[in-house]
C-alpha cells in the first residue's frame, strides 16, 4: 500500500511537470519565443513563493487607447494635399492683397478727380450766374429793366 501510495505521488509529481512545461511551451508560443510570458507567483500565506498551494497572478489588462494604424502613402497623400491646400491659401492671401492695393490707388484716383470736377462746376456755376451776366450785359450796352414786376405791353 505505501509503494502504491509513493508511485500515485511520484506520478502526480510528473503530471504537474508535464502539464508545467506545456504551459511554458504554450506561453512562449503567445509571447513570440521569449520568456516574456512568464507570470510571477503570488505568494501564500506563509510569505514564500515556493509551496504547494503556490497560484500565478492574471495580468491585468490596462485600458490603453492606441492610436489607429495609418498606411504610409495615406499620411503622404494627406500632407501632399494639406500642402497644395496651403499654396492655394496663400496664393489666394496674396492676390487679395494686391486687389486691395489696387482699390485704394483707384479710390485715390476717384477723390482726386471728384475733387476738380467739384471745382469745375463751381466755376461754371459762378460764370453763368446772375451776377455775372449782369456785368457782362451792362459791359456790352445793355440797359437794366428795372424791377421784374413791371407789365410788358406790347402795342401793333
Amino acid at each position: 500500500m505505501i509503494m502504491q501510495i509513493f508511485q500515485n505521488q511520484t506520478s502526480t509529481k510528473t503530471a504537474k511537470k508535464n502539464s508545467r512545461s506545456k504551459k511554458k511551451k504554450r506561453s512562449k508560443k503567445r509571447s513570440g519565443g521569449s520568456g516574456g510570458g512568464h507570470i510571477p507567483p503570488v505568494f501564500g500565506p506563509n510569505g514564500n513563493g515556493s509551496g504547494g498551494n503556490t497560484t500565478y497572478a492574471k495580468k491585468k489588462k490596462e485600458k490603453s487607447y492606441k492610436l489607429p494604424r495609418i498606411a504610409p502613402w495615406k499620411i503622404i497623400v494627406a500632407s501632399f494635399v494639406i500642402g497644395i491646400f496651403g499654396v492655394l491659401y496663400i496664393s489666394h492671401v496674396f492676390r487679395t492683397q494686391q486687389l486691395l492695393k489696387e482699390v485704394k490707388n483707384l479710390e485715390q484716383k476717384y477723390q482726386r478727380t471728384k475733387r476738380t470736377h467739384e471745382q469745375y462746376e463751381l466755376q461754371y456755376e459762378r460764370m453763368t450766374g446772375p451776377r455775372q451776366i449782369y456785368e457782362k450785359a451792362q459791359q456790352n450796352g445793355f440797359v437794366s429793366g428795372g424791377p421784374v414786376e413791371q407789365v410788358i405791353t406790347i402795342e401793333e
